[in-house]
Parts: structure tokens; C-alpha cells; sequence
């Protein structure tokens, strides 16, 4: 299989980062060391760490690159078992945004740093947040669903929106098992998603959630309609969506969620909350024994990465691993 290899510059001293900037180049890589690798960026999130990774390594998720933004929780605590076992890779990327363009522009340039780190080792890498749980809607594993969409380059995948369900602190029980209310099927925002790409077929980003592919390849739903642009022509959840967990519950909502819509420019969302618990959708739960059964008490080192130092976004973007 031919695999496109791309070069990475950093440049020191606080200068950005230089992506792709030399043309890529096809290399042979007969069998990656993983199937899918999922990369994801989180802040102050541990409460949802665990389960949010046992969940997706049930699902066939092989291996996570984890973009910790700024947290100051003990997300390394968590951490700690999935590091050492190799599960994870966590990368400190430290840039405090404020305004929707920062937030897209922080964004973008992780998802250029994964698709670089992928292409010696994954067969597909996926994009998520943390509060988004990919859920194959008839099958058990990606493998299954990912098999038979054929020689796919990129695939959007929607969301659907959950809201609080009513619940005022996610204290006891699982997050798939209290947050069972979502917006109906076909909601506007639900033509939003996230991108699972090939990258011996995806040459870089225009810019978020804008893959360019090799030619002969395009960015396509589940039906196989191309995409162009943010947000997909209708939404498609036969085979695999994303149960995005928006607001988690009423206290993560007051306490975290509207600061960050209010830094990152997307208060209008929170007018939507009403909408997001109209459908009681309890499918995923299919999957909650299987998952309670993989939540086991381990013994967590505390020893993690670097204590992070955040910086402004005009004054440096660049990250390393």
C-alpha cells in the first residue's frame, strides 16, 4: 500500500510550526501498526477520560493521540495506566484560544500534526472530542462497518446531538447509560461532523474538517454523497454516527461549558439545549455491560507530562510530541 509521507520543520525559539512543507512523497508500508487510531483534543475533562477511552478501544479503537489544551484536573492520573500500556500518546499543546478563528485555527493545525504522526501507522484515523462516542448503529465494532465501505479516502461522519437529559451531576452509573435525550434525526446541527480519513490517501487540510485527498478520492458520507464544506447535504446514520454528548449534565454545562462557548464564539448553542432532549434514544446502551465490564479499579501512577504552560495563540501555535 503506498503511503504518502509528509516532512515536519518545527522551527525553535517560539516561531510556528511549518506543516507539509515539502511535497509529499509515496513510501511502501505493507501493514500499519494500527487500524484505527483516533485523535482528540481535551481540557479539564478527566471525570470522562475513562470511560470515554474503554468505550472506543470495545469498539475496535486501537490507539489515541490525546491533545491535552491547558487542563489543570488530574487528567494525568487517569492517563497513567493508558500511557503505560501504549494505548495513549499525550501530547501537551498549550495554546490558549479566544474567538471562533483561533479555536478553528488551533484545531486545524492538530489535525495536520495527527495526520503527520498517523502515516507510518494507522490505516484510518478518525477525529473526535471528548464528548463525542462513535456508535456503530447495527454492527459491534468498526472493523465491520469500515470493511464495507470500500476503498473509501475520507469519510464524514454525523453527529447527533444529546443534551442533559435532566441530569444535574454525572455522579453514579455511566454517561451513555443517564444521557439518553437527543435532538430528532434530521436537526440542522446534526449535518455537522467529524473526519475519518486514509492517510496514504489525504495529502493535508485546506483547513478544519477540509481534507485534501490524493486525485481519485474525495471527502464522502456514509451513502457515498461528496461533502464539501462544514457541514454535510443531509444527515446519514444507517451505519455509524456520532452520539455527541454536547452538555454533558446540568453542572459541566454551568461550570465549563458556557465559558468555553463564550471564548471560542459559539453562545448562539446554547439556545439549542431545549432541542437536544426532545428524543429519548437509549440504543447505545446495548453496549453498557460490555463496557462496565472493561471499567476496572487499576493502579495509577501519578507520573505524566509536563505541567502545562499555556500561551497566547498570536504568539505560538507550534506543539511538539
Amino acid at each position: 500500500m503506498a503511503l504518502l509521507v509528509a516532512v515536519i520543520l518545527k522551527v525553535q525559539g517560539g516561531n510556528k510550526s511549518s506543516f507539509f512543507s515539502e511535497a509529499p512523497q509515496f513510501q511502501t508500508l505493507k501493514r500499519p501498526k494500527y487500524e484505527f487510531v483516533v485523535a482528540a483534543l481535551f481540557q479539564d475533562e478527566a471525570p470522562y477520560l475513562e470511560e470515554w477511552l474503554a468505550y472506543h478501544r470495545m469498539i475496535g479503537v486501537d490507539h489515541f493521540y490525546l491533545y491535552n489544551n491547558c487542563s489543570e484536573d488530574d487528567y494525568k492520573e487517569v492517563l497513567a495506566p493508558f500511557i503505560a500500556s501504549g494505548e495513549v500518546e499525550l501530547i501537551n499543546w498549550n495554546v490558549w484560544t479566544k474567538g471562533a478563528e483561533e479555536w478553528q485555527k488551533l484545531r486545524g493545525a492538530i489535525q495536520k500534526h495527527a495526520l503527520a504522526k498517523s502515516r507510518k501507522e494507522a490505516s484510518w484515523l478518525l477525529f473526535l472530542d471528548l464528548d463525542d462516542y462513535l456508535y456503530p448503529v447495527e454492527r459491534m465494532n468498526l472493523h465491520e462497518i469500515f470493511s464495507s465501505l470500500g476503498d473509501v479516502g475520507a469519510l464524514a461522519i454525523n453527529r447527533q446531538h444529546f443534551g442533559t437529559s435532566g441530569v444535574l451531576e454525572l455522579s453514579d452509573g455511566l454517561l451513555i447509560e443517564r444521557l439518553t435525550q437527543r435532538a430528532p434525526t434530521t436537526w440542522e446541527e446534526n449535518r455537522n461532523f467529524q473526519v475519518a480519513l486514509r492517510p496514504c490517501h489525504t495529502v493535508t487540510f485546506a483547513r478544519y474538517q477540509e481534507p485534501i485527498l490524493v486525485p481519485g478520492f474525495s471527502l464522502v458520507m456514509e451513502d457515498m454523497t461528496a461533502v464539501t464544506g462544514r457541514k454535510t447535504p443531509h444527515v446519514h446514520v444507517a451505519l455509524l454516527r456520532i452520539n455527541h454528548y454536547w452538555s454533558r449534565d446540568q453542572k459541566f454545562l454551568l461550570s465549563k461549558k458556557m465559558e468555553r462557548l463564550s471564548r471560542n464564539g459559539s453562545e448562539h448553542m446554547a439556545q439549542n439545549l431545549e432541542m437536544m432532549n426532545r428524543v429519548e434514544d437509549r440504543s447505545i446502551l446495548r453496549f453498557a455491560s460490555l463496557l462496565k465490564d472493561r471499567l476496572t479499579p487499576q493502579e495509577v501512577s501519578k507520573e505524566g507530562a509536563d505541567e502545562p504552560l499555556c500561551r497566547l495563540a498570536e504568539t505560538d501555535v507550534s506543539a511538539g510530541d
